[in-house]
């Protein structure tokens, strides 16, 4: 029998080093090609403490990567004091290209930090944006070309594709000149800036044929739109006899400046082109602006997480021991007189109550290591949906708490500007924003979003028809026609019809919650519920929540205005 023998050699040491290098040389190479690039703001244009728009873009991945792109910075110095922020740009399959959203700017001084991460936590690539040189102190006029400020102003201009993906990414505008056409999802988006009190300036004139369509009529509510040719051969927009609105500015005796109410916010019609505009009318007309005001609701909030009581033992024990050890002097007194070794007995009774009353005492000024979360949401249908978010968390001991899921993954933390005061991190937490609380310290998160479509309401001469779910709060429910109330019986979801009699005005509407109350009334010093036909919806529930060893005592109120149809 013929056999080969066949010796194999273990590799070379110097073999499996080169190839180990190998490998890490083509991993680093394919990691190094990742790019960032980001540009945050308007043209680098932003306000610190409000939300900015930011367009990131991304090159070098060579397949759709299952990744999560983080955002660091800390705000303040050690001077002033440090917070540490984290939160989520965008979390799921990334691809090369570009990426537009909208983050919390929580100090613009300080550099921002993104970091492209896959699944494993692996970092792909990262980039540092400098945010500081083009800051502003205060809300600025933005500028949509062919739209231009001012010769000399500094106000940024951008095109149209350059427009926030989200209405909130305007939080830094004080008011958006338009005189061009705009997509519908960027008319959309502009239309939910106003409803939530955004300030925004359209020129129409011999362009209005350009910027004319369903989205843009429904921003400016025209209704019979012509253009009128003037005396010094300019073409004005003329909408009949411009009912609802307010003629600031006229030219010729017509009409040159127009405000109309567009939810909480301003449309201001210019009924001609730029070009058209003397340079006495341009100062004239920026004098009679009214600026963004966007509906805010974190006092009230805090207001309403004060009025929630602190949990803890009751001050009846600490009186009801004090009585019990009086009473004890004095039977220990009675024995003292005819069992004199009594008093010994009486003394150790006294130092124990003594001894409970005061810890009873101490228990009651240092309550239970309790959270407590008041959360307000404001939603608003009106052809196009917002919601607004606030809440405001309390704990008696300092911990890192998650916030209201409500809020999102990317909210804005409201810091004292001196944050030597307190400990401030927030982050991320299973797609969720988590926030450090000092104890005894209130601290609060705002969000802006859209809201879904849950009620709807049509309107006839006598009746309402609302449609919407089941609601496990027992939500308090008004028909809202020019401003009188018609009470809703007991909602049971899905369809009620309501018959308009005899209703109240708004004003006089009574609510069993206070807090309902005060924030219909902060709603309706912004909104115009007087005019038009509204559903108006009150909900507000309290539960306890287990948070590790601690409980969390949670308030929400939810506020709902649909405009009605069919009116």
């Amino acid at each position: 029998m013929n056999a080969t023998l066949r010796i194999h050699r273990p590799p070379s040491r110097g073999g499996v080093l080169a190839t180990m290098l190998l490998v890490l040389c083509v991993h680093a190479a394919s990691s190094s090609a990742v790019t960032l690039r980001a540009e945050v703001g308007f043209v680098g244009h932003l306000v610190g403490g409000r939300f900015a728009p930011i367009t990131l873009t991304v090159d070098g991945l060579s397949a759709p990567l299952d990744g999560t792109l983080i955002a660091r910075q800390t705000a303040g110095n050690a001077w002033r004091g440090t917070a540490s922020i984290e939160f989520p740009v965008h979390s799921g399959t990334i691809r090369n290209g570009i990426l537009r959203t909208t983050i919390p700017i929580h100090d613009d001084l300080n550099p921002i930090e993104l970091l492209l991460h896959d699944r494993s936590g692996r970092l792909i690539a990262a980039a540092t944006v400098e945010i500081r040189s083009r800051r502003r102190e205060q809300p600025f006029p933005l500028y949509v070309a062919p739209a231009r400020p001012p010769a000399g102003s500094v106000d940024p201009v951008i095109a149209p594709s350059d427009l926030p993906a989200d209405w909130w990414g305007f939080d830094a505008v004080s008011s958006l000149w338009i005189a061009g056409p705009l997509s519908s999802a960027e008319w959309q988006t502009v239309t939910q800036w106003a409803l939530a009190g955004g300030s925004i300036v359209v020129f129409t004139g011999a362009d209005f044929y350009r910027i004319d369509s369903p989205a843009a009529r429904r921003l400016l509510s025209l209704r019979q739109s012509t253009l009128t040719l003037w005396p010094d051969g300019s073409l004005a927009l003329q909408d009949g006899d411009w009912a609802d609105a307010t003629v600031l500015m006229k030219r010729h005796s017509e009409p040159l400046l127009v405000r109309r109410s567009a939810g909480a916010g301003s449309v201001f019609i210019v009924t001609v082109r730029p070009s058209d505009l003397t340079d006495e009318e341009r100062t004239s007309l920026a004098e009679r602006l009214q600026a963004a005001n966007i509906m805010r609701y974190d006092g009230p909030t805090a207001d309403l997480l004060a009025q929630i009581p602190l949990t803890g033992p009751s001050h009846a024990a600490v009186v009801l021991i004090v009585v019990c050890c009086l009473s004890v002097l004095g039977l220990g007194s009675a024995i003292g007189r005819v069992r004199p070794r009594g008093a010994v007995g009486f003394v150790v009774v006294l130092s124990s109550c003594c001894a409970a009353a005061a810890g009873f005492y101490i228990n009651c000024a240092n309550v239970n290591s309790t959270v407590y979360r008041m959360d307000t949401i404001v939603s608003v249908q009106d052809g196009v949906s917002i919601v607004l978010f606030y809440s405001a968390l309390f704990s008696t001991a300092s911990r890192l708490l998650p916030a209201s899921p409500a809020v999102g993954p990317r909210p804005l933390l409201a810091l004292d500007p001196a944050l030597l005061s307190g400990t401030y991190r927030l982050e991320a937490r299973d797609g969720l924003a988590a926030l450090t609380v000092d104890a005894r310290t209130t601290r609060s998160l705002r969000a802006c979003g859209v809201a879904a479509d849950v009620y709807r309401m049509s309107v006839s001469d006598t009746v309402a028809s609302i449609h919407g779910p089941r609601s496990e709060r027992s939500p308090v429910m008004f028909v809202l026609i020019d401003g009188v109330a018609h009470a809703v019986g007991p909602w049971l979801g899905a369809e009620q019809v309501v018959e308009l009699r005899a209703g109240v005005e708004i004003e006089a509407i009574e609510l069993d919650s206070a807090a309902q109350a005060e924030l219909l009334r902060s709603f309706a010093e912004r909104f115009p519920l007087h005019a038009g036909a509204w559903l108006l919806v009150l909900e507000e529930d309290g539960r306890l929540e287990s948070f590790g060893s601690a409980t969390m005592n949670v308030r929400t109120i939810v506020l709902t205005i649909v405009r009605g149809s069919g009116v």
